[in-house]
């Protein structure tokens, strides 16, 4: 017990600093600190060094690409590669509309000459006439007149219903007054004096759907060759 207590009292306790007496200051390693200045400027001189001298080239910058999207042309060119066209909106033009020119147009004394009148429910032409053997082109039927003319009625299947020349005697009529079905009424006075044309009829402008006897079925188109011989003034 004796040899632990002359241990304890060996051991150095610290002194204690009273309340005036200055607190000492650490010791300062100035070589240390000058190691590390002289160690911080080698490694910026270093790095300063391989900056200018582009050994950083390869980690810091990407591989170049030249691409012109502005220019005219309109194409991205890359290095080392061929020229890849951009797909752009075409340069639209504007270009004068040509006009298709007329071919095979008859003048109305012609033959070949056709003319139209009249519409249908369907919306079809009520009757049109074309010129066979042109007129004088200058002597028409007006309303009221008579007209002597020479006619065969055929329907569409070629079948003859009737015919003033099979008869040998022309036929005479007031035209334009509503004696006569409306495809004469209103495409006869288109002719001129010694006119032969042809007359396609509409069932509406023609018998309708009551037809003309045995004949002239309901609702038949009719075809006329017409051939006008006698303008009769009214």
């Amino acid at each position: 017990m004796a040899g632990k207590n002359n241990k304890t009292a060996a051991k150095k306790v610290p002194k204690k600093t009273g309340p005036n007496e200055k607190i000492p200051e650490p010791e300062v390693n100035f070589k240390g600190i000058i190691k590390a200045m002289c160690f911080g400027i080698c490694i910026a001189f270093i790095f300063i060094f391989c900056l200018i001298n582009g050994y950083f080239d390869k980690f810091l910058i990407k591989e170049k690409a030249d691409i012109n999207i502005a220019d005219s042309s309109a194409t991205v060119s890359v290095t080392n590669t061929k020229t890849i066209p951009v797909n752009l909106p075409p340069k639209i033009t504007p270009t004068a509309k040509s006009v298709p020119k007329s071919t095979n147009v008859k003048s109305a004394n012609e033959p070949g000459y056709k003319v139209s009148g009249g519409q249908t429910s369907t919306g079809e032409k009520g009757w049109i006439k074309e010129v066979v053997t042109p007129g004088d082109g200058k002597n028409f039927p007006k309303k009221g007149d008579v007209v002597v003319m020479h006619y065969v009625g055929k329907l569409t299947n070629g079948k003859v219903f009737d015919s003033s020349r099979q008869r040998g005697q022309p036929f005479r009529s007031v035209i334009g007054v509503g004696r006569l079905i409306k495809g004469w009424d209103e495409g006869i006075p288109t002719m001129s004096l010694g006119e032969s044309a042809i007359l396609s009829i509409q069932p509406e402008y023609g018998y309708g759907a009551r037809g003309a006897g045995a004949s002239i079925p309901p609702n038949s188109e009719l075809i006329f060759e017409v051939e006008l011989l006698e303008i009769v003034p009214k």
